[in-house]
């Protein structure tokens, strides 16, 4: 019997919009056993700068493995 496994990786967030977009990137380029499924979940602790609006714009809504919480 094949069974997957899912993998979450939890990224908070904190004032990165600098360096969101490439993180987000990385993870999801990130190479996996065929098996492994990946979970990424970003947290964002109440950011002042453009993080949320970056997560929401270019990721949250185009790639079904990021989901972001405030």
């Amino acid at each position: 019997m094949d069974e997957s496994m899912l993998i979450t990786i939890v990224v908070p967030v904190f004032n990165e919009e600098k360096t969101i977009g490439t993180v987000i990137r990385n993870l999801l380029e990130l190479s996996l056993p065929a098996e492994v499924e990946r979970e990424i979940v970003i947290v964002d602790d109440a950011s002042t700068d453009e993080t949320f609006s970056i997560i929401s714009a270019n990721h949250a809504s185009t790639s079904p493995w990021v989901q972001q919480g405030r």
